[in-house]
Order: C-alpha cells, then sequence, then structure tokens
C-alpha cells in the first residue's frame, strides 16, 4: 500500500527512488512493482534514451485505489498513536529505525 500512496503523491519515480525512499532493497521493489504492474495498478515507462531506466507511474485504477487506501492509512495510523507523546513517538520511531538497522547488518 504504501507503494501506491507513494506514486500517488510523487507520480513518475525510478525504481531506484522508490526503494530509497521506501527504505526497501531494490529487488523487492522490482517484485512489488511487477506484480501490481500484472494487477494493473501501475505501469512501467522506458526511457526513450535509456531502455534499463524507467519510471513507475499509477494507472487509473492505481489511482482511484490510492484515493481509497490513504484514508484507511491514516486511520490506522491515528489509532495506532492513541495515547503516546510527541516525545514517546519519536523514541518509538527511532527505536524501529535502530531495529531495522540492525536486520541490515
Amino acid at each position: 500500500a504504501f507503494i501506491i500512496v507513494l506514486l500517488n503523491e510523487r507520480d513518475g519515480l525510478s525504481q531506484g527512488e522508490i526503494a530509497f525512499t521506501l527504505r526497501k532493497d531494490k529487488s523487492s521493489i522490482t517484485r512489488m512493482i511487477a506484480s501490481l504492474e500484472t494487477k494493473g495498478i501501475m505501469h512501467r515507462i522506458t526511457n526513450s534514451y535509456d531502455r534499463r531506466y524507467f519510471k513507475v507511474s499509477l494507472t487509473d485504477k492505481g489511482k482511484s485505489l490510492a484515493i481509497n487506501v490513504i484514508p484507511c492509512i491514516s486511520g490506522t495510523i491515528d489509532v495506532l498513536e492513541t495515547g503516546f507523546s510527541l516525545e514517546e513517538m519519536n523514541e518509538l520511531r527511532r527505536l524501529l529505525i535502530k531495529m531495522r538497522d540492525n536486520m541490515k547488518k
């Protein structure tokens, strides 16, 4: 769902830009894009100068899905953050990032 939300906000990103923004490895993003492309949610636009480079864009179906997904994600985040102070949320993010970084070692 996050890749759909990201492309809804910043359409036409490259695979590398998506991977960097979502902090995922390129091979995972490639698989996600292929799966979502098969479902008609997004498509790849090949660069006419370099066929190895492409941008990813949402289809009309993908844009419609994004409109429905965004409120669900926002609502879920609101529920999860209920009762936490700003300082606690910042500490949680810091710890989760540290855990993620540990997994990469």
